[in-house]
């Protein structure tokens, strides 16, 4: 399998991108309490390049190299070290400019953690909070590593990250870093590659539909991992005001309905739920003739 770079999902001027925020209810057993989230459409209207050769990883009270197995504690991207000064990420004055990029670390025996300020580490590893990597202790989990990057000026989709003005400061995403050498010190270089978007908000309903179920082409990017969080503490309040929020589920994104601990795939789109013709009673919905089909499937035999 050729693995994906960044390059292969950033937007152009046209393209749509939804932002998915999973929720509390989207905690639970699975089969039992399936994911839901809070769904924000947008069209891009510009896009800018955004580059740059972070340096300043180690602080000024620091050395300027990395020891060998020795880690940097988790902290914002600062223009004047790990967690120092000001953030480089952040967005001050419009939330409807939106930062999409991946990142690469430069030597190979680098490790790069990162996490939401306000939540658990964001990997597709079930572990909880209190198992949350430690970039001090060279954690085994939870990183990307120089030596896994096939293109420094590529980075791999596993690193795509999105920012947004969610506080005058920024300070959203939270990077750790860990030498894992244990004969060579480093002077440690992220590379930053991505665009920045200036987005609208779309906000006819049938239209966000149409773009969940790939009627529409987009782009669909998760921000955060899969524990729930209070979301509401980051999304901006513009995006809120204007109405290009849309609850979703776990059938929404994929079409997989569950049924108490049993999966029943089935089709999810309307159209394809009217193609199901004879099927339909008179005067009976989408939703009531797929809900009558999967009591059918179900049902003792």
């Amino acid at each position: 399998m050729v693995k994906k770079q960044i390059s292969d999902v950033l937007l152009y001027t046209g393209d749509n991108l939804i932002l998915l925020f999973p929720t509390k209810s989207a905690a639970g057993v699975a089969g039992e309490s399936p994911p839901a989230g809070r769904a924000f459409f947008f069209k891009v209207l510009a896009v800018s390049r955004l580059n740059q050769r972070y340096t300043e990883i180690m602080t000024a009270e620091a050395e300027d190299y990395l020891d060998t197995e020795t880690g940097v504690d988790y902290g914002y991207l600062g223009d004047g070290g790990i967690g120092e000064g000001d953030d480089i990420l952040r967005i001050e004055d419009d939330p409807w400019w939106i930062y999409h990029f991946g990142y690469s670390p430069l030597q190979e025996s680098l490790r790069v953690y990162r996490k939401l300020e306000i939540g658990p580490n964001m990997t597709g590893w079930e572990y909880r909070i209190r198992d949350e990597p430690d970039p001090t202790a060279g954690d085994d989990y939870g990183f990307i590593k120089g030596a896994e990057v096939v293109n420094y000026w590529d980075p791999p989709v596993e690193t795509e990250t999105i920012a947004f003005r969610s506080k005058e400061e920024g300070r959203m995403w939270q990077f750790g870093f860990f030498n894992d050498s244990d004969e060579l010190r480093i002077i440690p270089v992220l590379n930053i590659v991505g665009r920045a978007y200036k987005v609208i908000p779309i906000i006819k309903e049938p239209t966000m539909v149409k773009l969940l179920t790939g009627q529409i082409p987009s782009r669909l990017v998760t921000v955060d991992g899969l524990h729930s969080y209070t979301e509401e503490t980051i999304i901006p309040k513009e995006w809120k005001a204007v109405d290009n929020e849309m609850e979703v589920t776990f059938e929404d994104l994929t079409g997989v309905f569950t049924r108490g601990r049993r999966v029943v795939r089935m089709p999810v789109m309307e159209e394809t739920a009217r193609r199901l013709g004879g099927f339909m009673k008179s005067g009976e919905t989408a939703t009531e003739v797929l809900e009558r089909l999967m009591n059918l499937l179900e049902a003792p035999r």
